[in-house]
């Protein structure tokens, strides 16, 4: 549990920093964009492992639902204008998942 943490806590903070230093040279904002990509791949691979740890947690049952939808809204253009929020609610929510401290979430 506390390598998913890590790597969560890593995959947060890639972009994060990315766009910090675009303060300083804008050309990074680019990489910061980019790097959300890696981001939720990271976050779907964690999900996939919390979710074999834990298979009948039904919060993470929810986060994959969250997950479908937002590529099933991408390839369908449908809420266009507030798909751009749905990674970002995502990631929270994975987060929340694993930093829960009830007995049901320890391995």
């Amino acid at each position: 549990m506390k390598t998913l943490k890590i790597i969560n806590l890593i995959a947060l903070a890639i972009p994060i920093c990315l766009a910090l230093y675009s303060i300083f040279d804008y050309s990074f904002i680019a990489f910061a964009l980019l790097s959300t990509i890696l981001t939720g791949l990271l976050q779907v691979i964690v999900g996939v492992i919390f979710w074999i740890f834990v298979p009948d947690n039904i919060h993470i049952k929810v986060y994959f639902l969250g997950v479908a939808l937002f590529f099933l809204f991408a390839f369908m253009h449908f809420l266009t204008t507030y798909i751009q929020f749905f990674p970002i609610v995502l990631a929270l929510y994975l987060t929340a998942i694993l930093y829960r401290k009830d007995k049901v979430f320890s391995f």
